[in-house]
């Protein structure tokens, strides 16, 4: 029933909610595996074929032209080995990671909490710190996304604040650069909170990145990005029906997805 729900609000607002893509896309993704790659390369192909050019959060609200923020979630060591990718596509991507299953400085217990955090049913493995640090040589940004993956509307202000900041100071430690971008763990509202927005807000985060669909034509100033995820499962062509769709009056009734 819920799968029939979901495709019936897509096919809505496929057909009614539409709009040209606005200038400023922000796309995301989370695993980059093997099999997953010619879906991922397909979608930096398009986005690039439309005149879109690749940027960093922090440029994001200020470039001129077709702008693009590409950005990944969690902490998957397939984004490091698709380093050859990156390069070959000429496509540079921000990485918001989760520092509590750095390779090396955890347990099987540990890592196996993460994946069912975040829903990974695939052997995983997670990035170390000199492999973050080579990402980032490369050319790659990286940002906050709390330490623990956990949901700001779930913990105190005091508890999501220690855990962004421990979060921060750990990336900080590895790229020996300030961290000034944050992505919200889940992304919908009713999973942050406004105590959870107003912590990231005290910490100076410059942006603070969204995952609700259908908010792309609702980019405004900083420090919000709007971003909508990219699906390896639909084609090109839905997965851009889903970036055209203007979600903002389902979206404000009832804090989901628009398309499912």
């Amino acid at each position: 029933m819920k799968r029939l729900v979901q495709t019936a609000l897509r096919r809505f607002h496929w057909r009614f909610c539409r709009r040209p893509l606005p200038d400023r896309l922000a796309v995301y993704f989370h695993t980059l595996d093997t099999d997953e790659r010619p879906a991922f390369a397909a979608a930096v192909q398009w986005i690039k074929a439309h005149g879109y050019s690749f940027v960093s959060p922090g440029n994001f609200h200020t470039a001129v032209g077709k702008v693009c923020s590409i950005s990944f979630d969690d902490n998957f060591r397939a984004w490091y080995e698709a380093l050859a990718l990156f390069d070959e596509l000429g496509v540079r991507a921000t990485f918001f990671t989760n520092t509590c299953v750095l390779r090396g400085e955890c347990d099987d217990t540990e890592m196996a909490r993460y994946c069912q955090i975040i829903d990974y049913r695939r052997v995983f493995a997670p990035l170390s710190r000199g492999e973050i640090r080579e990402m980032h040589d490369a050319g790659h940004w990286f940002g906050a996304h709390t330490h623990s993956h956990v949901m700001l509307s779930r913990v105190s202000p005091e508890a999501a604040e220690e855990d962004l900041r421990r979060n921060r100071a750990i990336l900080e430690e590895i790229i020996e650069q300030p961290v000034t971008d944050m992505a919200f763990t889940f992304g919908f509202p009713r999973q942050v909170s406004p105590a959870g927005v107003d912590v990231c807000r005290r910490m100076g985060f410059r942006t603070m990145a969204w995952a609700v669909p259908g908010m792309l034509h609702q980019q405004g100033d900083p420090p919000d990005i709007h971003r909508t995820q990219w699906n390896y499962r639909l084609s090109v062509d839905d997965n851009v029906k889903n970036l055209e769709v203007d979600g903002l009056p389902f979206v404000k009734l009832t804090g989901r997805s628009p398309v499912g």
